[in-house]
């Protein structure tokens, strides 16, 4: 299932088939999953993933990873990198980032 798919299940805008015997709300999320395309997350899921106290962001592109976690340092910080080289004798790189939500005080 998409990303866009799932925040609209989340969300309840959309019903899927593929959920019809699944009740969402019945379960407590504590940590997103985030392994987005190139092209990083659509807003309305980044949107989401700032409501989960923890996040683990995969990403095979740093330009989008940067562009999203402007977004997600607003209310998470970094509390973990990991760079893997798993595309020798290439420019890319993959990146691990593990968020924990802010404490606001």
């Amino acid at each position: 299932m998409s990303a866009e798919n799932l925040t609209q299940a989340i969300q309840d805008k959309r019903l899927f088939k593929c959920l019809k015997d699944i009740n969402l709300n019945s379960y407590k999320y504590e940590t997103i999953l985030i392994n987005p395309p190139s092209c990083g997350l659509d807003e309305n899921t980044l949107q989401l993933a700032t409501k989960y106290p923890s996040i683990i962001y995969i990403s095979c592109n740093h330009n989008t990873l940067c562009h999203n976690l402007n977004i997600l340092n607003k209310t998470h910080k970094i509390h973990q990198l990991a760079l893997l080289d798993q595309f020798s004798y290439t420019n890319n790189i993959e990146c691990g980032v593990l968020l924990q939500k802010k404490i606001v005080k």
